[in-house]
């Protein structure tokens, strides 16, 4: 009797050895399933914003059969919001044109496009989302000024917000603001007013961007305006801007410079990049910042 008592009570002990065994392997998978290290790989929202060599104003879509026919098919690991209008409505993938108000042909891109390729090749298992805001002609001084009501800068932060939104929900997983591209400073080259305070307006608006977009470690890639030559006509303050834009670079953290140098340039614009030139600028955009 004694011995059955002994044997009853063993077998008790391993039961509930063995359900406690389960509940520390169930509370060991639940901690797996919730820990960061598991957590969904964010998408990775890239943002382009600036002025005509931004929008892309001199390209032409129908010129990527000759210079690089694999731009004009969609990349489909590449979202862009839009998708080819200038008032964007939804997510789709990335193909030109990219702009059909402003450039020249109605069938315009800008770095974006080629910049895209070289984001989804450094970044394979993410989903990347670009968003872009453009306008030719447009200053910082007036149009990019985070204090004017009415300008680009509130419709670039409505855009940025709402794309980062809409991604999320179709993506069912956190959306990380990772990178601007700004290509700008031609038209406030053009009045020696705004070239002078073009740092001072740079590093407010770079600071506005990474406050209200809630990234305040957000990789800024600034493209360097061109040097203009007697041909630029009233373009007389380029050295100026140029001269302010490396400044800003060097001493602005997460800040990196672009050359445009050595770009070709449309046939009929001494400003404007042309269709190579504008693809070349995307690919310089990504090529010269690692962090991205």
């Amino acid at each position: 009797m004694g011995q059955d008592r002994a044997a009853g009570r063993m077998k008790l002990r391993r039961r509930l050895a063995f359900a406690g065994l389960i509940v520390v392997v169930q509370t060991v998978a639940a901690v797996a399933l919730t820990s960061p290290s598991s957590a969904a790989t964010p998408a990775l929202l890239y943002v382009f914003a600036g002025q005509s060599n931004m929008v892309g104003a001199a390209t032409s879509t129908a010129e990527l059969a000759r210079i690089d026919p694999t731009l004009n098919a969609p990349q489909d690991t590449v979202r862009f919001w839009g998708p080819t209008e200038d008032t964007p409505r939804q997510w789709a993938s990335i193909q030109p044109p990219t702009e059909v108000q402003q450039a020249y042909s109605h069938m315009g891109f800008g770095p974006e496009i080629s910049a895209a390729t070289l984001l989804s090749r450094r970044h394979a298992q993410s989903t990347i989302g670009i968003v872009k805001v453009s306008r030719g002609g447009t200053s910082l001084a007036g149009a990019w000024n985070a204090q004017n009501p009415i300008g680009l800068y509130p419709i670039l932060v409505g855009e940025v917000r709402a794309a980062q939104r809409r991604l999320e929900e179709q993506t069912n997983g956190p959306v990380r603001i990772a990178g601007f591209f700004w290509m700008q400073g031609e038209s406030d080259a053009q009045f020696r007013g705004m070239a002078q305070y073009y740092a001072a307006n740079l590093e407010t608006f770079i600071g506005a961007v990474r406050r209200d977009l809630g990234a305040p470690n957000l990789p800024f890639v600034i493209g360097r305006i061109g040097e203009m030559k007697d041909d630029a006509g009233s373009y007389g303050y380029a050295a100026t801007v140029r001269l302010a834009e490396r400044d800003v670079a060097r001493r602005t953290p997460a800040t990196y410079l672009v050359s445009t140098d050595g770009l070709e340039r449309a046939l009929n614009s001494p400003v404007h990049l042309s269709t190579r030139g504008t693809i070349d600028l995307g690919r310089r955009f990504v090529d010269v910042t690692p962090s991205l």
